[in-house]
């Protein structure tokens, strides 16, 4: 094909524009990865570059993680951050024929020596190691330190029954049963004021 030009004739290549397309094409696709390199690659709403020393302080505080609290209970069968075991016994009940295997040389000594029941509660020890909270139900009143003692139907136990479960870990004692009252007020108060002095917390029944 050819056409006048400024009074020459000039032969049109059909395939002339064809040849372009191609690079052209690849020049836009690559012109558009840029911008979206730009759109989605880079951090968004980034403060401006000229931040002071007290924003970028503020901003490594913040970048620290925060510390998470553990709580793991003391069982092995409780290993989840957030459990405890907890230990509850039945009544320590006493009567003559059970103290009197743990006299001491002198039942009417003062000293916290007049039993020594650390023995019978020995073996309690492993599964209190293995509780975070361990709790012992106190059915009777105790004693004066060196007595007199009384067991049923009417009990008044030597108080080193409570040195012994303080020794071996019990950590709370509840004492609201059908003997709290054989020593009347004096004997709950005996009882009470005997675990504060040991440390071990308590409930059920009360002073006043």
């Amino acid at each position: 094909m050819t056409q006048e030009r400024y009074g020459r004739h000039v032969r049109r290549d059909p395939h002339a524009a064809a040849r372009w397309i191609a690079p052209l094409g690849l020049l836009v696709a690559c012109l558009a990865c840029i911008a979206a390199w730009f759109v989605f690659a880079q951090p968004h709403g980034a403060e401006p570059a000229d931040q002071g020393p007290a924003t970028v302080a503020l901003e490594r505080e913040s970048a620290v993680p925060t510390p998470v609290v553990k709580h793991p209970g003391n069982s092995p069968d409780c290993p989840d951050d957030d459990c405890i075991a907890m230990l509850v016994n039945g009544d320590l009940l006493f009567h003559p024929e059970l103290w009197v295997n743990f006299e001491g040389p002198d039942t009417t000594a003062t000293d916290g020596t007049a039993f020594n029941f650390d023995p019978l509660f020995e073996p309690m020890r492993r599964y209190i190691e293995k509780s975070d909270i361990a709790v012992c139900e106190f059915e009777t009143p105790i004693a004066q330190r060196g007595g007199p003692y009384t067991g049923y139907p009417v009990f008044n136990i030597p108080p080193e029954v409570a040195d012994s479960a303080a020794r071996v870990g019990y950590t709370a004692c509840t004492h609201a049963t059908n003997h709290s009252w054989d020593q009347g007020a004096e004997g709950i108060q005996r009882l009470t004021s005997t675990l504060d002095s040991l440390g071990i917390a308590h409930t059920g029944s009360y002073n006043t």
